[in-house]
């Protein structure tokens, strides 16, 4: 057999000493499969995209930190 390095009367010294921290609530994990595809559909081609010109396809990041242009892309104003 093997011999220890230290005494048993230390073990768990460590542990005992770190403050104890409360469990965080974790995030929604992100969807696998179909409904992962789902969610990318909606973020490329979703109906408030191609409403504007469908010829003209934007990049997925093409609203970043524009949220205005977001929800005019989302309510598009006809014109008669």
């Amino acid at each position: 057999m093997g011999r220890m390095h230290g005494t048993l009367a230390k073990a768990g010294k460590v542990r005992k000493q770190t403050p104890k921290v409360e469990k965080k609530d974790k995030p929604r994990k992100t969807p696998k499969g179909r409904s992962y595809k789902r969610i990318l559909y909606n973020r490329r081609y979703a109906p408030h995209i191609l409403a504007t010109d469908p010829k003209k396809r934007k990049s997925p990041n093409w609203h970043a930190g524009k949220k205005e242009k977001m929800d005019a892309a989302a309510n598009p104003v006809k014109k008669d």
